[in-house]
């Protein structure tokens, strides 16, 4: 399938454009995920939007190149680019679906672009919850030379990571999913490189609300009761900022993190095939 891409300051952006709808649907898919895992989960919508996947930087080919790996991706950066993707497909109306990582950067969207969004869908969305790892060592430099030598000291790193569980500020599927994460060195840089490039990306979930209440955008979140990642808790402060007259609705679900199921499958047709 043929891609289309972005260009900004280091960053490239890939994206491919499938179906034959007269609406435009965006999707931001998840950490570590690819957008042909969308691109099946979605097939069924195709016939009402024509869906553009994207491929979040740092997964398959949005390269991010090793200056602006150093720089960080900036709200601005986003901005820039995001335009010239809405200039380059002649898109003045869209709606979107952002999932886990993808979602820093579909808040962001929301948020800036509110004007030609019709609904936004954030489900497990990173960037609801204070992102502690990034504040202790992404945010100084002793912070990132610390991180860089754990890098290189797996066994020290996986102690580490131990304690943490033991020490109940991790959960035990939390605790697997992040030693799964760091397993080898390939995984450790992957790792290294998303940290790197999304440090700066702070969306504002109460920002974002009322740009889409002012827009009269549909607003909808998803999320998952058990999810270890994103925690019901943060999901529940999120809501609890929604302003009363914003359309849309929220959905808990009793699962974890993994929402690509058949349940929100049929939540996605509801919320998408319909006028509202």
């Amino acid at each position: 399938m043929n891609s289309s891409e972005i260009d900004h300051n280091g960053f490239h952006l890939h994206y491919y454009p499938s179906g034959n709808g007269e609406k435009k649907l965006l999707v931001f898919h998840g950490y570590g995920q690819k957008s042909d895992d969308w691109n099946h989960y979605l097939k069924a919508f195709e016939t009402s939007y024509t869906i553009y996947y994207f491929e979040l930087f740092g997964h398959g080919r949005s390269l991010v190149e090793k200056e602006a790996e150093k720089k960080g991706l900036r709200h601005k950066d986003w901005q820039i680019i995001f335009a010239k993707f809405l200039q380059q497909e002649r898109i003045e109306i869209f709606s979107m679906i952002a999932y886990s990582l993808g979602a820093k950067l579909g808040l962001l969207t929301a948020e800036f672009f509110g004007k030609n969004i019709e609904k936004t869908i954030l489900m497990a969305p990173d960037g609801v919850k204070p992102d502690f790892a990034q504040i202790l060592l992404l945010r100084n430099q002793p912070g990132r030379w610390l991180l860089q030598w754990f890098s290189r000291h797996p066994r020290v790193l996986n102690r580490s990571l131990l304690l943490v569980h033991k020490s109940g500020f991790i959960n035990r599927k939390a605790h697997e999913y992040f030693r799964q994460q760091t397993g080898s060195t390939e995984t450790r840089n992957f790792v290294m490189l998303i940290w790197y490039t999304y440090r700066h990306l702070r969306p504002n979930i109460r920002k974002t609300m009322q740009a889409a209440l002012q827009h009269n955008q549909s607003f909808y979140l998803i999320y998952g009761k058990r999810d270890s990642l994103i925690h019901s808790r943060y999901m529940e402060a999120a809501i609890g900022q929604r302003p009363k007259s914003l359309k849309g609705d929220n959905f808990a679900l009793e699962t974890g993190h993994h929402l690509m199921i058949p349940e929100v499958k049929i939540l996605l047709e509801k919320i998408l095939l319909s006028s509202q």
